[in-house]
């Protein structure tokens, strides 16, 4: 029976239903694979509304507002909507976190993280505070919260060299869904279907399409020494309309840029040559 005698659980993803990217798609993957069995919630930005997944009431408005907040910039301008929306999302949760509404909350935006452990310090609320670090975080930049887990093992050992508590840390690594990237048609009718000629070589990115940490500018400069019939695939939220159009004027019909369902992403890398990121 779902829920019974389990805890109350806030799953949050700032901006899912906005963009797509890991994060959003770890956390839709991760309230898919436990909304049946645990009494949980999914906040997000936007999307379909069930009695279980939902934004938080209220959100356009506390968005508004947060956005006019002059943040200072953190790795860049683009961040200053983030962070707002991190506020909102913090402000907007803590009546509900007051009320006793939920047992745990589970973020991965590492700022709304730092804004839930300000408001914590200032509020007696209730929940447990759980963090996925999906973003390869230092310790000396872990918000206050109750549990870090770790996807990865060097990162849950330099965490614990650096001396954060072991009763503070979790290891779990990422699953994958092998199912998901099976293929009954072949390369060659994936490429017929995709519209891509059956001796192009095919060089795949997914990632954000952006320069701050997925470096695609990269890519492009490099990509700009082939020669011969190839296709530069990027498949991935875009984030960067410059270097958008700086790949389609370097190489015109050559260059395909896409943001695929996530089911589809499978179909991409039977048809590449090659996966660069």
């Amino acid at each position: 029976m779902r829920g019974a005698g389990g805890p109350t659980v806030a799953l949050v993803s700032v901006t899912m239903g906005r963009v797509q990217r890991g994060y959003e798609r770890l956390f839709r993957d991760l309230f898919d694979l436990v909304k049946n069995d645990l009494d949980i919630t999914l906040l997000k930005c936007d999307g379909e509304v069930t009695p279980n997944e939902r934004p938080p009431r209220y959100l356009k408005v506390a968005q508004n507002a947060a956005r006019r907040i002059p943040f200072k910039k953190v790795a860049g301008s683009e961040y200053k909507e983030y962070k707002a929306d991190c506020l909102s999302f913090a402000l907007l949760l803590l009546p509900e976190m007051l009320t006793r509404r939920y047992d745990i909350v589970h973020i991965v935006d590492f700022p709304l993280g730092h804004m839930i452990g300000r408001l914590r310090s200032l509020f007696p609320v209730r929940p447990r505070v759980l963090m996925t670090n999906a973003c390869c975080m230092l310790p000396q930049f872990y918000p206050r919260v109750d549990l870090i887990h770790q996807l990865t093992e060097p990162f849950f050992q330099h965490a614990i060299g650096d001396g954060v508590a072991a009763n503070l840390l979790s290891f779990i690594p990422l699953g994958i869904h092998p199912d998901r990237f099976h293929r009954s048609e072949t390369r060659q009718e994936l490429r017929s279907r995709y519209g891509v000629p059956a001796n192009t070589y095919v060089v795949l990115s997914v990632a954000a399409i952006k320069r701050v940490h997925k470096r695609i500018d990269h890519i492009v400069n490099e990509v700009k020494g082939l020669r011969g019939d190839f296709l530069l695939w990027l498949d991935g939220n875009p984030e960067d309309e410059q270097l958008m159009a700086e790949a389609h004027a370097a190489f015109g019909s050559r260059c395909r840029i896409t943001l695929v369902p996530s089911e589809s992403v499978g179909d991409l890398y039977h048809l590449a040559d090659v996966m660069v990121h």
